[in-house]
């Protein structure tokens, strides 16, 4: 496991000891930035706050090397305001699936932290699917 800080950047799970067979790598970018290198990770970009963007990469090994993508988008109080799930492709994340988005209330006194409603589209391969032509799949207001 690779860290920036105290924040991760890279795993990788083996059948057995390191020097098995590797099962899966997880990579995590921070603020926009992608994977660098052969093999690609996100270790040596540097981590500024605040965090408004986690990024994270599953990597299946093997012939076709399948990928999937993770987009979390943060709020100025490290709210999750947007999730964007990407399904899996050969060599790269494949289109976009399912978009969620949070919208918080504004109720004084320092609350901050309460959904007043979620939106959850599904994709069409576009990352305006959501606000633009994406099917929406459910949405709650409170």
């Amino acid at each position: 496991m690779n860290f920036q800080g105290i924040y991760p950047t890279e795993s990788q799970v083996y059948q057995g000891s390191t020097s098995g067979t590797l099962l899966k790598t997880t990579l995590i970018c921070y603020n926009g930035s992608t994977p660098t290198g052969s093999p690609a990770t996100c270790n040596s970009a540097a981590i500024t706050l605040p965090i408004t963007r986690k990024t994270t990469y599953l990597q299946w090994p093997g012939t076709n090397a399948q990928q999937s993508e993770t987009d979390t988008y943060y709020n100025s109080y490290g709210l999750v305001t947007e999730t964007d799930e990407y399904g899996y492709g050969s060599g790269a994340p494949g289109a976009l699936v399912r978009k969620t988005l949070t919208q918080y209330a504004s109720l004084g006194n320092g609350i901050v932290d309460r959904p007043s409603s979620v939106t959850v589209c599904s994709g069409s391969g576009t990352a305006a699917a959501c606000n633009n032509a994406g099917t929406v799949m459910a949405q709650t207001t409170y």
